[in-house]
């Protein structure tokens, strides 16, 4: 987190926007920054979800190895917000097929702010210009860009 407010200290930002664990990191954030946020399947609660991946980890991404030590769990649970203040803002978009996080839970942590709750998808978020519910999103991922 540190790593995180210094770089919003050193580049001025106009908005938060994070997936999964970033969806977490940005709101931990926003506690003190009140940047809008675009959250896409956030995790809720992730020191009760992570304790069965301590140890040695793959990036899905580049297959990168990292290692996720003990001290990790409780580092997320002393960063774990109980509730949002009002003058918060938030977009959160959730899909109900995400393999991996219960979208309920962010549904109800988010509840009072501005959620997407959209049928089928996956953890990664899928979304396609022919799928029915792309529309009302249509400001976050335009199909006209470039």
């Amino acid at each position: 987190m540190d790593t995180l407010r210094g770089l919003l200290r050193r580049h001025p930002v106009d908005a938060l926007v994070g997936s999964s664990l970033g969806g977490f990191y940005a709101t931990c954030l926003n506690a003190a920054t009140r940047l809008p946020a675009v959250l896409i399947n956030p995790v809720v609660r992730p020191h009760e979800l992570l304790a069965d991946h301590l140890g040695a980890q793959t990036r899905w991404c580049d297959g990168a190895a990292f290692d996720v030590g003990a001290d990790f769990l409780p580092a997320l649970a002393r960063l774990q917000r109980k509730q949002l203040a009002a003058d918060e803002r938030y977009l959160v978009l959730l899909q109900q097929g995400d393999e991996v996080l219960d979208f309920r839970r962010a549904e109800a942590f988010y509840a009072g702010k501005d959620v997407l709750s959209m049928p089928g998808g996956s953890h990664r978020f899928e979304v396609s210009p022919t799928t029915s519910h792309a529309s009302p999103i249509g400001c976050v991922y335009p199909t006209n860009a470039p």
